[in-house]
This record gives structure tokens, C-alpha cells and sequence, in this order.
């Protein structure tokens, strides 16, 4: 007991409710994979961590490694998700259904950023 009588103890059917801390976030995850030294799951230790920061956390990367062609895929959210088939159907209505199912256009659960791995 935070405040009250030590010694306190809880009785069958009790309740108890926790509140989320104000502050608080849940933990965020990366993968980093290809030509760096130890890739795998790393966790990001706050907010303004950069792309950089990671990849020193995997160690950095290997002599093989193409810095310039590194890529970042990133999880969709439902809004995104929805922009791209806002998009999609725009398309579809301009160059028509049959073209957009020729080329393979759909909505992705994953879409790549653009990244400058040396500036990042």
C-alpha cells in the first residue's frame, strides 16, 4: 500500500485498478537487416533516436555494405492504408480496373522510405 495502513490486505472480489503514467509509452522496435555486423531486434531508447543511432547499435555497417542503396520499410497505419486505396481507385478510375490489376497496384501492409543512410 502506496499511502495507506501497512499490513493491508486484499479480501476475494476486491478491485484493483492501475492508472497508465501520463508519460508513459509503449516500447518500440526495429529490425535491422543486411550488411551491418550484428543485425537483429533493437529497441529504440527514446524518441529522437536516429536511423544512425541504430545502425551503430547493430555494430555498424560491413566493408560490403552500399550504404546508398539501403532502404527503410515501414508498417503501414490504417491511414495510410486507406490513402493508398483512396489513390488506388483514383488510378483505377483513370486508366481503368484491367490496368491496375496488369501491374500488380494494391494496397501493401509495408511501404519503403527513401533514406540517405550517410545522412541519416
Amino acid at each position: 500500500v502506496i499511502d495507506g495502513q501497512p499490513g493491508f490486505i486484499l479480501q476475494p472480489y476486491d478491485e484493483v485498478y492501475v492508472r497508465r503514467s501520463p508519460g508513459y509509452q509503449a516500447q518500440q522496435n526495429v529490425v535491422i537487416d543486411g550488411e551491418i555486423l550484428f543485425g537483429g531486434n533493437y529497441a529504440m531508447t527514446n524518441r529522437e533516436e536516429r536511423l544512425s543511432d541504430l545502425v551503430n547499435k547493430a555494430g555498424g555497417p560491413t566493408n560490403l555494405a552500399y550504404l546508398r542503396g539501403a532502404k527503410l520499410t515501414r508498417v503501414a497505419s490504417a491511414g495510410e492504408k486507406k490513402r493508398m486505396g483512396d489513390v488506388i481507385r483514383l488510378m483505377s478510375r483513370q486508366l481503368g480496373e484491367a490496368m491496375i490489376d496488369s501491374l500488380g497496384i494494391g494496397v501493401e501492409d509495408t511501404f519503403t522510405v527513401g533514406i540517405d543512410l550517410e545522412k541519416a
